[in-house]
């Protein structure tokens, strides 16, 4: 067991469906679904199948019935400095637990990846927590009326 090093980097299979998930999520579904799951002795590309697996689920407009991917991927992110995959862990978990009906623990999510917008220059991926976040304020009648 000594001699078995855990993958310090990502897969070139899942660097290419993280590359194409903005603009072709089908595809990247489709991908991720004809790809074996990495072991879950390989942290990295276990968390970010996870991640991957359910953003993929996100963009095709499917309901979540399970929110046990996204915590592998927030239990293995939120350790790390990767601010990127840490932000998108913590949007992807508020998307699941709105599908769960768990708006108050969704709220908390979103601004925990608001919160981390500040390390990353994603424009996009900011624009979407931001209009996200301020809809479920929105729906959830938090704003101030006055």
């Amino acid at each position: 067991l000594s001699c078995q090093k855990a993958s310090e980097t990502i897969s070139s299979e899942l660097n290419l469906i993280e590359s194409i998930m903005w603009n072709h999520p089908a595809s990247a579904l489709a991908l991720l679904e004809k790809m074996p799951m990495p072991a879950s002795t390989d942290k990295l590309n276990h968390a970010t199948w996870c991640l991957l697996y359910t953003q993929a689920r996100d963009k095709n407009y499917m309901k979540h019935t399970s929110d046990s991917l996204i915590n592998i991927a927030i239990n293995y992110f939120d350790t790390r400095k990767d601010w990127r995959r840490k932000a998108q862990a913590w949007f992807y978990k508020g998307q699941v637990l709105s599908d769960l009906g768990k708006e108050e623990d969704m709220i908390s999510c979103y601004v925990k990846a608001k919160d981390m917008l500040i390390y990353l220059e994603d424009t996009q991926f900011a624009s979407l927590v931001c209009w996200t976040l301020g809809n479920s304020y929105r729906y959830e009648k938090l704003y101030d009326n006055s």
